[in-house]
């Protein structure tokens, strides 16, 4: 051997043949490759058997194994159709995914007193989170339509109204603009919790422009980051 140097992103072994001519040959072709760390380090140890691996060769994975089951239901066959010496030998499963959409509306029979001494009705309250005319199911499904799904508000009303909520596209805009002092909080909770874990090691530039990127003034951000 004479030398060993990269050609073309490859390692070649340069050596003499026997009429001392200088050649060369790859180095994955000789011995003086390194060994493959993986291959050193498990030292030709598997974790797995060859019947595991046999088994896994003849039942690929099923994607229906991580659908959730709603109901099960058990399909016979015509038994009218059946010779006299058929024996029963169980149940093939075939998983058919479906979606049902339906109204959930709920009438409420809120009690109600009055008392004539103090000259005042007693209403029971509302359930949390049924404050309003519409469910929280029905925020939800709006709120995920309007910024996951990229719907429009008039489309969003329109999908409403065809599974049966009486819903126009200006209470679809007021699902999507009123009472959102919780979801500012969520948000101001998790912009505080972020900057908390922010390694302070990068510097007041990177604050600066954080702040910055959130249209946050100087008081503002150092509010949120005492």
């Amino acid at each position: 051997m004479v030398a060993i140097r990269s050609s073309w992103s490859v390692d070649q072994v340069y050596h003499h043949d026997l009429d001392g001519r200088l050649c060369t040959i790859p180095i994955t072709w000789t011995s003086l490759i390194a060994t493959d760390p993986a291959v050193e380090f498990g030292r030709g140890r598997s974790p797995f058997k060859l019947s595991d691996l046999l088994e896994l060769l003849r039942e690929p994975h099923s994607k229906t194994a991580e659908i959730k089951v709603d109901r099960t239901e058990e399909v016979k066959v015509d038994s009218s159709q059946l010779p006299a010496d058929v024996e029963f030998k169980g149940h093939e499963t075939v998983v058919v995914q479906d979606i049902v959409i339906k109204t959930n509306h709920v009438r409420f029979l809120k009690e109600k007193y009055y008392s004539a001494s103090a000259g005042k009705t007693y209403l029971a309250a509302l359930p949390a989170g049924y404050e309003e005319q519409f469910e929280p199911g029905v925020r939800s499904w709006v709120i995920t339509l309007y910024y996951a799904g990229g719907m429009s508000e008039p489309k969003i009303g329109e999908l409403l109204k065809q599974t049966g909520v009486s819903i126009s596209v200006g209470q679809v805009s007021n699902l999507l603009t009123h009472n959102t002092q919780a979801w500012e909080a969520e948000a101001r909770t998790m912009l505080h919790t972020g900057l908390q874990s922010t390694c302070w090691c990068q510097g007041l530039g990177h604050l600066y422009e954080l702040g910055r990127n959130y249209k946050k003034t100087w008081r503002e951000f150092l509010r949120l980051c005492p």
